[in-house]
């Protein structure tokens, strides 16, 4: 079974433990935060996803990730269970898949915009209420500067890719030009 599956897995039996609105959610995302941020650590990350690693040097990091996040005793019990399982590996997608149920939830989706250059603020605002209007759900905006799309954007989301960038239509013309 793949990883992601699993994951989803555990964050559905989180979600029904604890809930997906928005204030049970905002509780553990200081934790989330350092629960990543350990990860983010090639050292810690190593002993976080060794299979030789003892689970009491994994509950050590993890614990002192929760006391840096100020986690409730349900994300602590939560972890736990998820050392004790030995699918530490796991956590940042269960933790992902987590945010993701969330924002279900509460009609929310997470888009991504990959832009040439920085975007103004009434663009990302025109940009964001016209995905609200075509996805029907608030939508959070994350912009990224990629300066290799030679001009132009291109959108993520809900798997969907909406590319708009002359990179693009570049290569599309280079294909058509090849045929």
């Amino acid at each position: 079974m793949s990883s992601l599956i699993v994951a989803k897995k555990y964050a559905r039996a989180f979600a029904k433990t604890v809930g997906v609105e928005d204030a049970v959610s905002k509780s553990f995302l200081g934790a989330f935060v350092a629960i990543e941020q350990i990860f983010a650590i090639k050292e810690s990350r190593d002993v976080l996803n060794s299979l030789v690693m003892p689970n009491s040097l994994k509950k050590e990091l993890l614990t002192y990730a929760l006391d840096q996040g100020k986690a409730p005793q349900s994300l602590r019990s939560f972890v736990e269970m998820v050392v004790n399982a030995r699918r530490v590996f796991l956590l940042i997608e269960i933790i992902d898949s987590y945010l993701a149920l969330v924002d279900e939830a509460n009609n929310r989706l997470k888009a991504k915009v990959v832009c040439f250059s920085a975007l103004s603020v009434s663009q990302k605002e025109r940009l964001q209420q016209q995905l609200e209007s075509l996805f029907k759900k608030k939508v959070n905006l994350e912009v990224v500067v990629d300066t290799s799309l030679l001009g132009g954007f291109t959108v993520s989301v809900q798997h969907k890719l909406i590319d708009c960038s002359l990179k693009f239509r570049l290569d599309l013309l280079t294909a058509k030009a090849a045929l």
